[in-house]
């Protein structure tokens, strides 16, 4: 196998492995603590895959913005670039990120059978377009080998490289075959697409943090039912399973904050008790709210 070995560091918690394998694709995945900070990069051609698991992250590639806020599941992001494009990368806030990223030179794509995707695939369109982009919610199955990367150890250290290697392969495999299905080939118009984000911004934002389901399906100039048949088709969750997720990521901030009661901060969720709010913390963080005291 070509390519320089695997590389792993860790510090004050934080654990991470670069891998470069074949010519042309690039794997990396970490787990850190991230510190408000803001940095630039020139990033070379080709295509640019990110899926987070935790974040919020914030992008730039020249000019075009991209936000990542994984909930339930990770927000999968791909960007094309046929020509170097200026990086940058703001984070704003402190917390832990989890992230898989890989960056796949257009020569690889040639050589992996983009030509015979044909012309009107999705991916070959996205390959012809400068800055073009998809992004979208993972499956469940996505998410999880995305988490198994980040979490990678091998038994044997001979076998790390291929193991993450392999990983890689079946990430981007299962990526690829979700890009199949979107955009190109749903039927959603564009005017439900705006739709949909204004619904999601509105939860995002905390504006529409305290809606019921019924007001925010007004803001989306549709029924309650449709919102919730097209809002799961393509964020893959409920409108109310996203609502509560935001809640309880607003939740945390302000735990981490220091300036609030565990009480106080689970009523203000829309929990009844800080027994089903500690519950619903730890099955979303894999830790209790007091934790985030410390």
């Amino acid at each position: 196998m070509q390519g320089q070995p695997a590389r792993s560091r860790g510090m004050g918690g934080d654990v991470a492995w670069v891998q470069h394998t074949t010519p042309g694709l690039h794997i990396s995945a970490n787990r850190s603590r991230a510190n408000p900070h803001s940095h630039s990069n020139v990033s070379a051609a080709g295509l640019r895959l990110i899926v987070a698991l935790q974040g919020p992250l914030q992008l730039r590639f020249d000019q075009q913005d991209f936000r990542l806020q994984p909930q339930h599941q990770a927000q999968v992001l791909l960007v094309n670039l046929n020509e170097q494009a200026l990086f940058q990368r703001h984070c704003g806030q402190p917390g832990i990120e989890l992230k898989v990223c890989m960056a796949l030179d257009h020569p690889w794509l040639e050589r992996h059978g983009l030509a015979e995707a044909g012309k009107q695939s999705t991916l070959a369109r996205l390959a012809r377009g400068h800055l073009a982009a998809r992004q979208w919610t993972a499956s469940a199955p996505l998410t999880q080998l995305a988490q198994h990367m980040v979490q990678h150890r091998a038994a044997n250290p001979l076998l790390t490289q291929i193991e993450r290697e392999g990983m890689g392969m079946l990430l981007l495999g299962q990526v690829l075959e979700a890009l199949g299905d979107t955009p190109a080939n749903s039927p959603a118009t564009p005017q439900l697409n705006r739709h949909l984000q204004r619904v999601k911004d509105l939860i995002d934002s905390g504006e529409g943090e305290n809606w019921s389901l019924h007001q925010l399906a007004d803001a989306a100039c549709m029924s309650s039912s449709t919102l919730q048949r097209h809002f799961r088709r393509h964020f893959s969750c409920s409108v109310m399973d996203y609502l509560r997720g935001q809640r309880l990521e607003s939740a945390r901030q302000l735990l981490l904050s220091g300036q609030h009661r565990i009480t106080d901060v689970a009523l203000g969720a829309g929990y009844s008790s800080a027994a089903n709010f500690a519950t619903a913390f730890r099955r979303r963080f894999g830790q209790p709210p007091s934790a985030c005291l410390r």
